[in-house]
């Protein structure tokens, strides 16, 4: 019993002494702070992309310590020391993911069987663009881009037609000229440009879209006077444009070609002095677009009869004129005793003119007027009023009676 209670002081003495050894009494009486320490001022370090932080190693000057279970994806410097140091942290890649990853470094001390930990997170990767879609027009031009990303980024594609300036940056906010080239003669055409981060994590895209050659025309088809005069049609294109014609000696025009925008062209006939309608067509292009207005004229009006006058017996009979026409035409009588059949008819067609008996005691004559637009044709009919009758239509020659 004596033995155990001297084995019993012997060990108070000597955990007494080790808690002497290891701490010291403030001088201003505060509690006891601890001699030995090891500490991180920071318990999270979060990285975007491949940039870097600092964590803040606190110890005694006679503390040594190291780092241990750093990720390798993680360059830690330095990686060991005595007393207080900083630790620079930076990420070996891009996180080839976009889910974020994160590991625990240790930081030892064997001695004294101290420690520490700090968590260390990297972002998934990231890129994202201020444009979805550039519509450019005919001409083409210039936009600005924003790229915004947290790794290293190239354009892996883009048309033939549109140059990128830079094709490549790292992480952050970078500005990319997109130069659309002009298009003037071509076809609507449209491409995807492709960003691509490094790593191949992640792409984005922009679709560039650019208006072709376009014209178009107010009309499709004109009919000019038959005896002349003018008419106009709009011209609408997004480019320089140009016509012309085919056998249009009878036709003019003006103007011939023309800028973008819209345009007014005038045409102008003569007078269509033929027997036949004419037609032509006025073609307008700009680079692979073509537009085609019809032109039309009928011919002038015109009406022939193959007689001028009709003479008729004492007794009256039917006569016939032919008539050859392009147009409307009526017939009329200033006489009641002659009359006319049909009164109107468009084209060739045959008027009978018809008499009654002359039983007036004297020779007699009336007048038939064919009228067609605002021209006129006349018949003279005469009547006897002796014994001979002559009916034009139904002798060739003279007849006695």
């Amino acid at each position: 019993m004596r033995q155990h209670n001297i084995l019993s002081t012997l060990f108070t003495i000597a955990l007494v002494a080790c808690l002497t050894a290891c701490t010291e009494v403030s001088p201003y009486g505060e509690a006891l702070i601890e001699k030995y320490f090891l500490k991180v001022d920071n318990s999270t370090v979060v990285l975007e992309g491949t940039d870097y932080a600092t964590v803040r190693v606190s110890a005694p000057d006679d503390v040594e310590w190291y780092v241990t279970d750093a990720p390798w994806w993680l360059n830690i410097s330095p990686i060991n020391g005595r007393g207080p140091s900083t630790l620079t942290i930076s990420a070996a890649e891009d996180n080839p993911s976009t889910t974020a990853r994160s590991e625990t470094v240790r930081i030892k001390e064997d001695d004294y069987g101290l420690s520490s930990s700090f968590t260390v997170s990297q972002e998934g990767t990231r890129l994202s663009l201020s444009n979805e879609i550039i519509d450019a027009t005919l001409s083409g031009g210039n936009t600005t881009v924003q790229v915004d990303a947290n790794a290293a980024w190239t354009v892996s594609s883009a048309p033939t037609w549109v140059t990128c300036s830079p094709r490549s940056g790292t992480a952050g906010y970078s500005s990319v000229s997109i130069t659309v080239s002009n298009n003037s003669g071509g076809a609507a055409r449209s491409g995807n440009i492709i960003f691509k981060t490094n790593n191949s994590a992640v792409t984005a895209q922009i679709k560039v879209e650019q208006d072709g050659a376009r014209l178009s025309l107010s009309k499709q088809s004109v009919e000019l006077p038959a005896d002349g005069g003018s008419a106009t049609v709009e011209v609408d294109a997004n480019d320089s444009w140009y016509s012309y014609a085919y056998n249009y000696s009878w036709l003019s025009y003006s103007p011939s070609y023309g800028n973008s925008g819209k345009t007014t062209v005038t045409m102008t006939a003569t007078a269509n002095t033929t027997t036949s309608s004419r037609s032509t067509t006025l073609v307008f292009s700009t680079g692979n677009v073509s537009a085609e207005l019809s032109l039309s004229q009928p011919a002038a009006p015109y009406l022939t009869l193959d007689k001028s006058s009709l003479t008729f017996g004492k007794t009256g009979s039917t006569a016939s004129v032919s008539v050859t026409s392009n147009s409307s035409w009526t017939a009329s009588s200033n006489a009641t005793w002659c009359t006319v059949s049909p009164t109107s008819g468009s084209n060739n067609g045959t008027i009978k003119v018809t008499t009654t008996t002359n039983n007036s005691g004297a020779n007699r004559s009336a007048t038939i007027t064919v009228k067609w637009g605002t021209k006129t044709s006349t018949i003279t009919v005469s009547q006897s009023y002796g014994e001979t009758s002559i009916d034009r239509d139904d002798f060739s020659g003279d007849k006695k009676i």
